[in-house]
């Protein structure tokens, strides 16, 4: 793990669009302290998963490596290799990342029906923002919020439903967390957030 954070210090780009993923295959024993390679992981920005595949992991030790998120962590009793619900875990796992954008830069992506990608912007100012989602194709749903880093139906501040003109967003200070959902089978879309 640690070698990996050498890595990822070296040969990444941290300006990069996107989330920044480390996955982790061990066997689930450390040979040495984990804390500082774990809070190292945390310094650079990094999101960890931590793959167990042997029967000796020590779940303490894959939780760690996984900066204590519990659903971040897949065990498995197979030395070579993961059943498929430990692969459809791992895929659900990776998409429920944020990725995380600046102010002002329009980002594309996809989506097929029933899939939901994750956004993050941080706000320096307690100035209002302004949001602005195309429906390329298809149709997607968003949700908002300022506490919930998975906003859904359920738990949010604002919903919206097709394409988003340009809405006025007034937010303290702080995070905001915008879900995307889609809606149809082929959805592709466009979502800016930019200052008020």
């Amino acid at each position: 793990m640690g070698l990996g954070l050498e890595m990822f210090k070296n040969f990444s780009s941290p300006g990069a669009e996107g989330p920044r993923i480390m996955v982790v295959i061990t066997d689930g024993q450390a040979v040495g302290p984990l804390d500082e390679v774990v809070n190292g992981t945390i310094d650079e920005g990094l999101d960890t998963f931590a793959i167990g595949l042997s029967r000796s992991w020590v779940l303490g030790e894959l939780r760690t490596m996984a900066q204590y998120h519990p659903e971040r962590v897949l065990r498995s009793e197979f030395t070579f290799g993961l059943p498929q619900e430990h692969l459809y875990r791992t895929s659900k796992a990776l998409c429920s990342v944020h990725t995380r954008l600046p102010l002002g830069r329009v980002t594309a992506g996809q989506l097929v029906l029933g899939d939901t990608r994750y956004f993050k912007y941080q706000i320096d100012g307690g100035d209002p923002v302004t949001l602005k989602i195309v429906e390329v194709t298809g149709r997607v749903e968003t949700y908002v919020d300022f506490i919930e880093p998975h906003p859904s139906g359920a738990v949010n501040v604002a919903v919206y439903s097709g394409s988003v003109e340009e809405v006025l967003i007034p937010l303290p200070a702080g995070d905001i967390y915008i879900a995307l959902k889609g809606l149809q089978e082929d959805t592709t879309f466009e979502i800016t957030l930019t200052s008020a």
